[in-house]
């Protein structure tokens, strides 16, 4: 018997609940190997992973939805929600109401008995991943497990290109009401193309390119595209070291998106179409700067170490990077 096994047992004594039956190891387990598989293939194909995998975090919430974090190399959450066995298709959401340390240890004790052979699987093997990965189990802000198993093997990582790009385009997309304004709007957003949009803007941003690299500048920390929800004020792009500066130029990329839009897009409530739209902006300019990084313009610009393109809302939120394409 394993110690993470012996700590649950220890456990389940101490329970005087009726539901011990639905505590059954094997048949959960099971249920858990399974269904895994499609899990991987779900990771693979809908979120993707673009980097090794070195870190599988199971985490369950205070009302039983089961998440799965998965963590590269570097320490970095690239997904807090990946597909996972869920307490309800397992029969155990119930029981997690009432006793959810029981529950989380007895978890922990189906993955540990069934991740070995579910990392010899083809559909876990095709994922990329580091040399090991630590697979934990555990309640958010409660138990937890950290070392539920360590799958070890050889270090697979796949030649995605751009990641980058790949990243932003899987972010164009958030749910919407069926119906709704905002729905059509993200519809229309996935039918943009990007080709098209890019090529339009390439020689615009060489053109900022050239003027940036003949600024008196310390190395740049950082390229900045800003845009304004409602579509009302200039685009601005500039560079940015301790100060920022700004081309007199600029570019009217509000022509790609349809004049068929939510009223407001400054709306508290719209924060994730809001989003969206700075991830496309950004997917186009990152298709944009496969070009422009091999100007010598580009080249010519010092830059810091950390340096970075991005585009920024004015009105708030998280700028995204459409450079470097890591």
């Amino acid at each position: 018997m394993s110690e993470l096994e012996s700590i649950f047992t220890a456990e389940l004594k101490n329970y005087t609940g009726k539901d011990k039956a639905l505590l059954a190891i094997d048949e959960v387990a099971f249920k858990i190997k399974e269904e895994l598989p499609d899990n991987f293939n779900h990771w693979m194909e809908h979120i993707p992973v673009l980097v090794p995998i070195a870190k599988v975090g199971v985490e369950i919430d205070e009302l039983g939805y089961v998440y799965t974090m998965l963590i590269n190399e570097k320490g970095q959450c690239m997904e807090s929600e990946a597909a996972s066995p869920c307490l309800d298709d397992l029969g155990l959401m119930k029981l997690y109401k009432k006793n959810s340390e029981l529950v989380t240890q007895f978890l922990a004790v189906c993955y540990q008995k069934v991740l070995s052979e579910a990392c010899k699987s083809p559909e876990f093997l095709k994922l990329p991943r580091a040399a090991e990965i630590v697979f934990s189990v555990g309640e958010h802000a409660g138990w937890e497990c950290e070392q539920v198993y360590t799958y070890k093997g050889e270090r697979y990582e796949i030649d995605h290109g751009n990641i980058r790009l790949k990243r932003l385009r899987f972010a164009t997309t958030c749910y919407t009401e069926p119906n709704t304004p905002e729905r059509k709007f993200m519809d229309h957003l996935q039918d943009i193309d990007i080709q098209k949009c890019s090529d339009e803007l390439l020689p615009v941003f060489t053109e900022f390119l050239i003027w940036l690299s003949h600024e008196k500048t310390k190395p740049l920390k950082k390229v900045i595209l800003a845009w304004s929800s409602n579509f009302f004020k200039d685009v601005a792009m500039g560079g940015k070291d301790d100060i920022v500066y700004r081309w007199p130029g600029t570019f009217d990329l509000y022509k790609w998106f349809s004049s068929e839009r939510p009223q407001d897009l400054d709306d508290d409530g719209l924060v994730s179409v809001r989003y969206c739209v700075s991830n496309k902006i950004a997917e186009i300019a990152c298709l944009t700067a496969e070009k422009c990084i091999e100007l010598d313009a580009f080249k010519a610009l010092p830059k810091d170490d950390s340096f970075i393109m991005e585009v920024m809302n004015r009105t708030a939120g998280a700028p995204p990077r459409f450079y470097p394409f890591t």
